[in-house]
């Protein structure tokens, strides 16, 4: 396990990977989980209140997902998030469940729209980097256009630079006369010294991908929109589903992968308002997940955040948080942590950050993306 700590801290500090990235190395690693050959433990969650969605969308659909059980994740208490900042959310839902369940609804009574390209965009963050007293991490802003028929698909990204990871780190790097650049000596990740600047030196990109005819991915599975839009809107159809498209992962990997998989339709793929809401409402129902409270994003936006975490043993975890707007219920980010110690304020092995910015059906033509 220290070793797949290591490599992801390598990737880490060379930026997070890209969705297609992320994906690729996904299907790698439940592939060796599979090999255990373990079998998929189906546990019952606690009872939750039922939910019934706005003319029958998801009538029943929680219900459902209680009684047929969604497979279990075993959890434990997470470390504390960064404390927020600007004005918090007036209202918010008192628990994840009402949180992920007022979203449900939301989505449900969303109208449905269509574009020659699933357009998103978002700001990825990475580190920690440890530069003396304090950590920094580098940023990125990157888009995709996936096309809703067969065509070619877009990527592009800008290099953003580097910059104190939290506001404690950026008293400490002010504390320490701001500088714009950081040497780091060789260690267990680099074998050189590696500089880093708040100033990017890598160039943008801006790339086409030749046409294939499924271009969305969630977990190891390809489908193309169609697909994506004949996805099951009840919550344990659903479930049931992803599941099926990593078969054979032990616990309590499996139930990570359904959840992760499960968030991947909240925006990374062009999920109709239905199939949206019942991705929403079969997390609700996942043994475990609980609200953090008020989180403020990379951005400086507010939002609540629903956590999972997963431990790893040896006193680590590895969490999936995603921030949602109370009042919108619209995904703000997702950020996943590795070899996160117990305890508040503690210093994650690596984070990876996705602060979504549009995520949405556009006939615009692919361009790159300017710096903010």
């Amino acid at each position: 396990m220290d070793d797949d700590l290591l490599t992801i801290r390598r990737v880490l500090r060379s930026g997070p990977p890209t969705p297609e990235a992320t994906a690729r190395a996904r299907d790698l690693l439940t592939a060796e989980i599979a090999a255990a050959a373990h079998p998929v433990a189906v546990l019952t969650p606690s009872p939750r209140r039922s939910w019934l969605g706005r003319g029958a969308l998801l009538a029943g659909g929680l219900a459902a997902l209680l009684i047929a059980g969604v497979i279990a994740v075993p959890a434990l208490d997470g470390p504390d998030h960064d404390g927020p900042r600007g004005d918090a959310p007036a209202a918010a839902p008192a628990t994840a469940q009402d949180l992920l369940l007022a979203a449900a609804q939301k989505a449900a009574d969303t109208p449905a729209t269509s574009g020659r390209y699933w357009h998103v965009r978002f700001l990825a963050v990475g580190g920690p980097i440890k530069v003396g007293a304090y950590d920094v991490a580098g940023r990125w802003l990157r888009a995709s256009w996936l096309p809703g028929s067969v065509g070619s698909s877009w990527y592009a990204e800008l290099p953003l630079g580097y910059k104190p990871r939290t506001p404690a780190d950026e008293e400490a790097w002010r504390a320490a006369g701001s500088p714009t650049s950081w040497t780091v000596p060789p260690d267990a990740v680099n074998d050189v010294p590696a500089t880093y600047r708040t100033t990017p030196e890598q160039p943008p990109t801006f790339s086409e991908e030749k046409p294939v005819d499924k271009p969305f991915r969630i977990v190891s599975g390809r489908f193309d929109a169609a697909g994506i839009a004949a996805l099951p809107t009840d919550p344990a159809e659903l479930t049931k589903q992803i599941a099926a498209l990593r078969p054979g992962v032990p616990q309590p990997y499996a139930g990570w992968v359904v959840y992760r998989g499960l968030s991947q339709l909240l925006f990374e793929v062009p999920a109709p308002p239905t199939v949206r809401a019942a991705a929403f409402a079969a997390m609700a129902g996942v043994p475990g997940v609980r609200s953090v409270g008020t989180v403020t994003t990379p951005d400086g936006r507010s939002g609540t955040g629903v956590e999972l975490v997963m431990n790893l043993g040896d006193g680590k975890t590895s969490r999936h948080l995603t921030v949602i707007d109370p009042k919108t219920y619209q995904v703000l980010s997702v950020e996943d942590t590795d070899g996160q110690p117990a305890g508040p304020n503690a210093r994650p092995m690596g984070a990876s950050t996705t602060v979504v910015l549009v995520a949405e059906w556009t006939d615009t033509e692919p361009a790159p993306p300017k710096a903010p």
